[in-house]
């Protein structure tokens, strides 16, 4: 059975859709986690976004002024879309509040940094703290 252009558009954009929902679920996952497999499991679906985007590009592009959906399958292609707007949406905040938790992480880290050589250091018996304590 040889299947439609728009058939295989439709295809296209489904699997996007359902990358996109795997992707907004590993987040929540991957939000409070150090563990390397779900970080690895989120750029396959990144990797699987890009090839279905691609094939999706081809078949508009090589069909431009050719092809028409009919109805039923523009209403589809139209929801499918719909839905992916709305998840990268919530995808986009998720992506935001684990930046600026890294952000904040990175800035008390270095703040600690500053204030450790601001001492001495640890175990850096040649430097010259620049603060003195009172206990000292």
């Amino acid at each position: 059975m040889v299947r439609s252009a728009s058939e295989i558009l439709l295809e296209n954009y489904e699997e996007l859709s359902h990358i996109l929902t795997s992707q907004n679920i590993l987040l929540d996952k991957i939000i409070g986690s150090d563990d390397e497999k779900l970080l690895n499991e989120y750029i396959k679906l990144t990797e699987r976004w890009a090839t279905h985007q691609s094939n999706i590009d081809n078949i508009t592009s090589s069909l431009a002024n050719q092809f028409v959906l009919d109805n039923k399958l523009a209403d589809e292609i139209q929801s499918k879309i719909v839905f992916m707007i709305n998840a990268s949406k919530v995808l986009e905040n998720k992506l935001e509040k684990i930046k600026n938790s890294d952000a904040d992480l990175m800035l008390k880290l270095k703040k600690k940094q500053m204030t450790l050589r601001g001492y001495g250091g640890m175990t850096q018996y040649d430097v010259t703290p620049l603060y003195m304590d009172e206990k000292q």
